[in-house]
């Protein structure tokens, strides 16, 4: 089944007498810069096929990848290319359509995991209640020469099940996690449906928002996923468009009649207030970087989240910088363009 299987793609359920893995892996692949890292990290904790299928789903890649993964993995990794280019969202649907493991586990092809992912991640949720339905763990980002920049604060100092409304008024207003360090039960998409294919970008988030008003969520403190933060993300390139900010706005139009009634006015409003903000504040630094055409599209878009008074104060904070000289002699013309979301 899916909730809406016009906008999320329906994930079949597993059929047939075979013993199932825990772990189903799933490496979409598309450029061969850091894949035999990847896979390697992937490789040295490998438990074998009983507990483990490992998936390497080539998305009509211009590079040749499969030589790479016979490398690392031999015939232990499942390769398959596809057809056509499916994009981010098209190629993880295909994956997990094809996973047979009770719990799935998307890496893309520029990440990786630290040393015990999987057996502390199994070891967590092993004996969880029925209900919980995705995971997720502390998470640190490197650049491309491995060395790490950034970590985020952890949800919770102790490993445990998410609180489920203080994990929706957390996830359904701005996300804080990263895709991997992720995991989502094989079932959770039978019962939601898969990645929507509107988004190019946030897809990951609609569906983080969707699955924590339906399944709760259990978190591990321990860092144990390495995101790659580099230029040729295709985030990276979104932010500079101010795409990525119009897709935020319309995971949050999605998640808000999932909200209990109650509160979903409140988390939606408060969302929309908080991503026009940050889409502020990004903006800023983007003047600061004399990046005034992406700049100007972050602010754009974050008037179309919100045009609260606390916006319009922000904006003419912003507007108030020697580096927003551009933007104040075409004021006229800016605010013509922009359809507001008070």
């Amino acid at each position: 089944m899916s909730l809406r299987p016009d906008l999320f793609p329906p994930i079949a359920p597993v059929t047939g007498p075979q013993p199932r893995p825990f772990w189903s892996v799933i490496v979409p692949a598309y450029k061969p810069d850091y894949l035999e890292q990847c896979l390697r990290s992937v490789m040295e904790q490998d438990p074998g096929a009983e507990t483990m299928e490992i998936l390497v789903l080539d998305d009509a890649s211009p590079h040749t990848l499969e030589p790479i993964v016979r490398k690392v993995g031999g015939d232990r990794i499942r390769y398959s290319r596809n057809v056509k280019n499916l994009g981010t969202y098209g190629t993880e649907n295909a994956g997990v359509a094809m996973s047979r493991g009770l719990w799935t586990y998307i890496l893309n092809d520029d990440d990786f995991v630290s040393p015990g992912f999987f057996k502390t991640l199994q070891n967590d949720l092993a004996n969880q209640p029925a209900n919980v339905g995705a995971a997720c763990c502390l998470y640190v980002n490197v650049n491309p020469s491995n060395e790490v920049i950034w970590r985020p604060q952890p949800l919770q100092p102790t490993a445990g099940v998410l609180d489920r409304m203080a994990w929706l008024n957390t996830i359904c207003v701005q996300n804080p996690l990263n895709p991997v360090a992720v995991a989502i039960k094989r079932s959770t998409y039978e019962q939601l449906g898969g990645y929507c294919l509107k988004f190019g970008y946030c897809g990951d988030w609609e569906f983080y928002q969707r699955s924590a008003c339906h399944v709760d969520w259990f978190y591990e403190p321990t860092p144990l996923a390495v995101y790659r933060q580099h230029g040729q993300n295709e985030s990276s390139k979104a932010l500079r468009t101010g795409q990525m900010v119009d897709e935020i706005r319309m995971a949050i139009e999605f998640t808000h009649p999932l909200l209990p009634p109650e509160h979903r006015d409140r988390i939606t409003a408060t969302a929309l207030n908080q991503n026009a903000l940050t889409a502020l504040q990004t903006a800023l630094n983007l003047l600061q970087a004399n990046d005034t055409q992406a700049a100007l599209a972050q602010v754009q878009a974050g008037l179309r989240l919100s045009a609260s008074p606390q916006i319009i104060e922000q904006l003419v904070v912003l507007l108030a910088q020697p580096a927003a000289l551009p933007f104040r002699a075409a004021l006229p013309q800016f605010f013509a363009a922009l359809q507001f979301n008070p």
